[in-house]
């Protein structure tokens, strides 16, 4: 059976309620700490209730939540409390009336953006744009041309069935080389082509774009070997057989002993590969 509420004049004040719930629950033999792991309420808390200290809680809602669990684990009669309660807490624990007020937000119109600097914006990203894609394609081409003066050079069977380099025949006196082209104009650049030298090969290479350009002597020795601007003319002389790789072949002439040689014949992947014997003697 639950316990009764003892009332004063109709309405119960806030000591003589924590005095009731201190004497329910000690005559029920619990302690307050027993009380606190049950109701999971501090010490504090509930000694406050106790106490009559009503307006030590934070919110009437904490407080009406720790007093119907405090009656309700002492088997207190519920609906009498719920009637105090509404009573008792109003006046224990004030509530803000004061009532809440919205604060304006300023809306800022985006529309006064100018237009003319998005604009400018836009152009400058895709200009760049333009120029990052000019660059890659730029880069692949080197890419590629880099690989194809990599490749070996062109071999063809020869009757003895070991692979051979492709040689140009000897020419005789008053008959053009296989595959000659127009004579090199070799003025233009300034430089002028000097005889053979005794027991050797003359070679003129003049360039009308930048092309990579290796010529190696009969003995193996390095002849020239680098990347050579456009417009340049470029004269050697060596011990033959002369190995030639020339990249970019179809802007380059080439001119051997003092005859026009038509470097398309050997182009693979825009690079030639090619070796020329030594001059016939007269």
């Amino acid at each position: 059976m639950s316990e009764a509420i003892p009332e004063a004049g109709g309405i119960i004040s806030p000591a003589a309620l924590g005095q009731h719930l201190r004497q329910v629950r000690e005559s029920q033999g619990r302690s307050l700490e027993e009380v606190s792991q049950q109701l999971k309420f501090s010490v504090s808390q509930l000694r406050a209730l106790e106490e009559g200290q009503l307006d030590g809680f934070s919110s009437p809602v904490i407080l009406r939540g720790a007093l119907k669990n405090y009656a309700r684990l002492l088997d207190l009669d519920m609906d009498a409390l719920m009637v105090q309660l509404d009573v008792l807490i109003p006046a224990t624990v004030p509530r803000s009336s004061s009532p809440i007020r919205a604060t304006p937000v300023e809306v800022r119109n985006r529309s006064r953006f100018p237009v003319g600097r998005a604009l400018f914006t836009v152009l400058i990203a895709g200009g760049l744009g333009a120029a990052g894609w000019w660059g890659w394609q730029h880069q692949q081409q080197l890419q590629q041309w880099w690989a194809s003066l990599r490749q070996p050079a062109a071999s063809v069977p020869a009757a003895s069935g070991v692979d051979l380099e492709v040689i140009l025949p000897a020419a005789s006196e008053g008959e053009p080389l296989v595959g000659a082209a127009a004579p090199l104009d070799v003025s233009a650049s300034g430089v002028s082509a000097s005889a053979p030298l005794d027991g050797g090969t003359q070679l003129v290479l003049l360039t009308e774009e930048a092309a990579w350009i290796e010529v190696f002597d009969g003995k193996g020795g390095k002849l020239y070997s680098q990347l050579t601007p456009p417009h340049q003319t470029i004269t050697l002389s060596g011990t033959p057989p002369l190995k030639l790789k020339v990249g970019n072949a179809g802007h380059v002439k080439l001119e051997y002993n003092g005859q026009p040689i038509d470097l398309q014949p050997y182009v693979q992947a825009n690079v030639a590969r090619l070796t020329l014997p030594q001059a016939s003697s007269e």
